[in-house]
């Protein structure tokens, strides 16, 4: 008898030898009427990191059966900001296609330009999709990395409860990543505070100069208005912008400046946005 039952196991390391026939996973409870414990330890010999057996085709059977009237979920990263004590946390939207979907996780590796990986994270989402009220739901993931602008997500593992059943929805293809693309945001002159609509030429006092990515003058009109525009005239931003300076002798002289519009540009050059450029800056008596 013990010799039989030796000859049984035998054979069954055999068969899970085959990809075909047994499936290797991380985890003892992934689909508990699937697994296959006399392959245990033939898979912590192969692979240490998924050294639990499951039969492929119980696998196989278990996804077909929960995939009948599963809709495509669709997901995207909407943005990322600095929390504090130097972590990022980064938002990511889910649309459930108006299906009722209970305990999603979607677990992910992030990785940097070089292949490296920097940081792991399973977002989850109790339940979401009842009605369309609720059809969109987020996640929020941390790390110090997640300020990165050169990530690359990869899914690795997704799963949710629709319709009573546990889904793989990587196996079943229904989790779509989608590119998110946000709006291109001008600021309009008309927007700021005690700010006068757009004129062809302002007569005023000049308040302040300040340098960053770019050089800003802000001059006050005769009726109390403000205008900060990009210092770009020859005669004088020229010679203040390449110092970073303005002169404090300059603070309140009468000045005409003609307005134009130009380009506003983070460090790197990339354009941020439009505003008044201030062209030409003529100094009065």
């Amino acid at each position: 008898m013990q010799t039989y039952s030796r000859i049984l196991g035998v054979l069954a390391l055999t068969i899970l030898s085959g990809s075909i026939s047994a499936k290797c996973l991380p985890k003892p409870d992934a689909n508990p009427e699937c697994r296959y414990p006399a392959g245990d330890s033939w898979c912590a010999e192969k692979d240490r990191a998924n050294p639990y057996a499951y039969s492929d085709q119980c696998l196989a059977a278990a996804s077909s059966a929960t995939a009948t009237d599963v809709q495509t979920i669709r997901f995207w990263n909407t943005n990322k900001l600095y929390a504090n004590q130097g972590i990022c946390v980064a938002t990511f939207f889910f649309d459930s296609g108006l299906q009722v979907i209970e305990n999603l996780q979607v677990s992910f590796a992030a990785m940097n330009p070089s292949g490296e990986q920097v940081a792991t994270e399973t977002l989850k989402i109790a339940s979401f999709g009842n009605n369309s009220a609720s059809r969109y739901a987020d996640a929020l993931a941390e790390s110090e990395h997640f300020c990165d602008d050169d990530l690359t997500i990869v899914v690795d593992q997704a799963t949710a409860i629709i319709d009573g059943r546990k889904v793989d929805l990587l196996a079943q293809k229904v989790l779509v990543a989608e590119a998110f693309k946000p709006f291109r945001i001008l600021m309009s002159p008309e927007s700021t505070t005690k700010t006068k609509p757009s004129a062809s030429v302002i007569e005023g006092r000049i308040e302040s100069y300040i340098c960053g990515d770019n050089c800003y003058l802000t001059i006050a009109d005769a009726q109390g208005y403000i205008h900060t525009g990009l210092c770009v005239s020859e005669t004088l931003c020229s010679d203040w912008n390449e110092a970073g300076d303005m002169p404090a002798s300059f603070k309140g002289k009468a000045v005409k400046v003609s307005v134009g519009w130009g380009e506003q540009t983070d460090g790197e050059g990339n354009v941020m946005g439009m505003m008044e450029t201030f062209e030409r800056i003529e100094l009065m008596q």
